[in-house]
């Protein structure tokens, strides 16, 4: 069975004799066949699969669906192998299960959803974060990927703040190229803009477990980038749920968009 965070090489028409000599040359060993696989006329199987030695966990297994087809890779290594075979039978490396699903939830730029679309969106992606945890994490994480490039600035910004939230280390680069809303748009005071690109900086910074930063302030006058991070030091309270950010100017704008009252 495909698991969320495995890697995926999407196989096209490839022949199946041609992706198992690729796999067995990097020195997997194909598992026995399951009783229930049948090959379809042309001896191509529903599923198949394949083990490193002792000591090499690795993993591939084989999928065929009528004619769509693919391989699922897992364990350490995971990517360069895939890599390495979508390179020699020409196929393609889609990425992780997570990848894929980002994708098919990021909506277009241009979208024009309905105020009412955009704000069930805005409040669904509130409740995943609320509800974030070990079973659902792949599922979750791949919904706030996808909402930091959404057309609604709101669902934006609480994606971003997601990740400072709920320590997503890996999302943290994405979390700091998130496009801030510009002054004057759609309700964006300038004090609203101040604040969220300060929380920009500590969402990034919280996500990788980073101490507060004096942001553009590094290396310059000493007294200004104190301030800085006096101020960001704030916003970490803030995000990571510590009472000592309640009192930041921040704090109802952060509540407000985690908590979908904006």
């Amino acid at each position: 069975m495909t698991d969320l965070s495995d890697r995926i090489v999407a196989l096209g028409k490839v022949d199946f004799a041609t992706v198992e000599a690729a796999i067995e040359r990097q020195g997997l060993v194909r598992d026995p066949d399951r009783g229930s696989v049948r090959p379809d006329a042309a001896g191509m199987p529903s599923f198949a699969s394949w083990s490193g030695a002792e000591g090499d966990g690795r993993e591939v297994d084989f999928h065929r669906d009528d004619d769509l087809a693919w391989l699922a890779l897992r364990g350490e290594g995971a990517d360069e192998l895939a890599e390495t075979l979508a390179s020699e039978i020409g196929a393609r490396h889609a990425g992780t299960v997570e990848n894929g699903l980002a994708t098919i939830m990021t909506r277009p730029r241009w979208s024009r959803a309905s105020s009412r679309d955009n704000a069930r969106g805005w409040h669904m992606l509130q409740a995943a974060i609320t509800s974030y945890n070990e079973a659902n994490s792949t599922l979750v994480r791949a919904l706030i990927h996808a909402s930091l490039s959404d057309p609604d600035w709101r669902v934006r910004m609480t994606a971003m703040l997601a990740i400072g939230r709920l320590h997503l280390a890996d999302l943290a680069q994405l979390a700091m190229k998130t496009e801030v809303p510009q002054a004057g748009k759609a309700g964006v005071s300038q004090k609203d803009r101040r604040l969220l690109l300060a929380l920009r900086q500590a969402a990034h910074d919280v996500g990788l477990g980073l101490p507060p930063s004096s942001g553009p302030g590094d290396g310059k006058d000493e007294a200004v980038a104190a301030l800085r991070r006096s101020f960001q030091a704030e916003l970490h309270h803030l995000l990571s749920g510590d009472p000592r950010g309640g009192h930041s100017v921040a704090a109802a704008l952060v509540t407000k968009l985690l908590g979908g009252q904006y």
